[in-house]
């Protein structure tokens, strides 16, 4: 699977079967499909990668995982490690409360970021390795980064365009 977005539309290419098949909505409406439980930026912020909010959040300390949970209303449950503050888990809730898809992230697997210009020192600290799964067993994904860095990221990669050239989807699914 290949899934993304710009900023207009979100999309799943889906290589699972004999032909390639493309499920694309506005931004916050791929979910509406059976086929794509999440929405692309969810795996960021399962991941701990995306800024949380400077206000309007609650923080506790959970025993079981030695770990900082911080909760900000429409945001994943996010857990920090306690020595490192570092991201650890991050959990989407359902309406009810309930984990619907969950990340994993192990301290080891951290780098700093190359930064260009920059001491190899100075950077933050990026999670090469995040396991997303949910808890019905439909989802695994796993996102590996070899290696972090600022450099651009290959702008094809959030083309739409160039993206159908390349996958050749032989149907698409919009929503209704």
């Amino acid at each position: 699977m290949w899934i993304g977005s710009d900023d207009d539309h979100a999309w799943l290419f889906d290589f699972r079967r004999d032909a390639t098949t493309l499920y694309l909505a506005a931004v916050g409406e791929l979910a509406a499909f059976s086929a794509v439980p999440f929405e692309p930026t969810s795996l960021l912020d399962l991941g701990g990668l995306t800024r949380l909010p400077a206000s309007g959040g609650h923080v506790r300390y959970d025993d079981d995982r030695d770990a900082w949970v911080v909760t900000v209303l429409h945001h994943p449950r996010l857990f920090l490690d306690r020595q490192t503050l570092l991201p650890v888990r991050g959990e989407m809730l359902d309406e009810e409360g309930r984990i619907v898809l969950y990340g994993a992230m192990k301290l080891s697997r951290y780098e700093r970021v190359n930064l260009t210009g920059a001491s190899p020192l100075a950077g933050p600290r990026f999670p090469t390795l995040v396991d997303i799964v949910s808890t019905d067993d439909r989802i695994k994904v796993r996102l590996s980064v070899p290696g972090p860095t600022d450099d651009d990221v290959e702008a094809r990669y959030f083309d739409l365009r160039w993206l159908r050239e390349r996958f050749k989807p032989v149907k698409e699914h919009r929503p209704s």
